[in-house]
């Protein structure tokens, strides 16, 4: 399928009320021109990370779940998502997965740290920091 048939798929799945509005705001925040109307598997790593993150983040959903999504892309790129990201985080709660503690102090008020399959929740995030850095 081309990067515009993921893109409609993944809005009919989701329940997209405007499927034509939803393919547009994906088409521009994925920046992929011509090629999205190419197979996905023809794609970079990086090209089908801008697809998936546009296409999630141009649906509103209560919770986003996110491992280094902001990592993709060239600087540009990167600084689009986070802030788009931001701005769902407004309205929304993110889950993220990262390592990049100043990502970490932008998104987060709490954390979760997994070590040797311990699972240890911290509502102070600066504690959670100290602890990780320790690690």
């Amino acid at each position: 399928m081309t990067g515009r048939e993921n893109t409609r798929f993944i809005g009919r799945v989701n329940g997209v009320d405007n499927l034509a509005e939803y393919e547009e705001k994906v088409r521009d925040f994925a920046e992929l021109g011509i090629k999205y109307d190419l197979p996905v598997k023809s794609y970079s790593s990086g090209m089908r990370s801008r697809l998936a993150f546009g296409c999630c983040i141009a649906i509103d959903f209560d919770v986003y779940l996110i491992d280094e999504a902001t990592s993709v892309g060239d600087p540009k790129f990167k600084r689009k998502a986070k802030q788009a990201l931001l701005d769902k985080s407004r309205t929304a709660n993110v889950i993220m997965v990262s390592h990049d503690i100043k990502e970490i102090r932008q998104f987060c008020d709490s954390a979760v740290i997994l070590h040797q399959g311990k699972l240890e929740y911290f509502e102070d995030l600066e504690q959670a920091l100290e602890v990780y850095s320790t690690l």
